[in-house]
């Protein structure tokens, strides 16, 4: 299940950046607005076979875990080693870090830091116009991240940022075509691949005897 939805991800992924280039959006608005929305529909898919597929206690909890343990593990994991790369490339190269990071970057860092800690309030609101009240907070966020990466957008220059990766497909047709072929590919794998790691993940929970939300936060970002 975790090797299908990886080779499934990575397929979507690899079209999703050419995509960008085709269309001539700048990989820093690219990587932080459009790509999320594609390259987190294999955790939505998982997320849709738990909760409706598998259903029950333990679908809720592994939809949930889904949803919280990447961004938890790219807080816990990939921020603190990327900031100890900046630090460690200052101190080699005397004060000038050799790893560049975009301004324009530095907004999702922040909207992540501060948004993400409000993702597990849900779990202590029991009234439901609470819960609607932080839905709409968080569409309201969502929606001044856009705006302020829009913005920014705007002084990046897409042709300097050309991807020069092919799909992987490209090799048998034509660019285009290899990206809608990719895509198509990458979904086929997905959908089962997805459904066999919920499965698993039920099925650990069940041996084990430990909460399908715990394992699910720690298993599925692998993926």
């Amino acid at each position: 299940g975790i090797s299908g939805v990886f080779v499934a991800s990575l397929l979507f992924t690899n079209a999703i950046e050419k995509a960008s280039d085709i269309m001539g959006w700048g990989h820093s608005f690219a990587g932080s607005i459009i790509s999320p929305i594609f390259t987190s529909f294999p955790e939505l898919v998982v997320f849709v076979f738990s909760v409706f597929i598998l259903g029950g206690r333990a679908g809720q909890d592994i939809g949930v875990g889904t949803i919280i343990g990447e961004p938890f593990m790219a807080s816990v994991f990939a921020i603190p080693v990327l900031f100890l790369t900046i630090l460690a490339s200052r101190k080699i190269s005397k004060g000038n870090s050799f790893v560049e990071i975009k301004k324009e970057l530095y907004v999702p860092f922040l909207f992540m830091v501060l948004l993400f800690p409000v993702l597990l309030l849900p779990s202590f609101l029991s009234i439901y116009l609470e819960r609607v009240a932080l839905g709409i907070f968080l569409t309201a966020a969502y929606v001044a991240y856009v705006y302020i990466m829009v913005k920014s957008r705007k002084g990046e220059t897409s042709a300097e940022e050309e991807n020069d990766e092919s799909v992987y497909l490209s090799r048998f047709m034509s660019e285009k075509k290899a990206v809608i072929a990719q895509s198509i590919l990458s979904l086929i794998i997905l959908l089962p691949a997805s459904s066999v790691l919920v499965s698993a993940v039920n099925g650990i929970s069940l041996e084990t005897g430990k909460r399908a939300f715990e394992i699910s936060v720690l298993v599925v970002p692998v993926a």
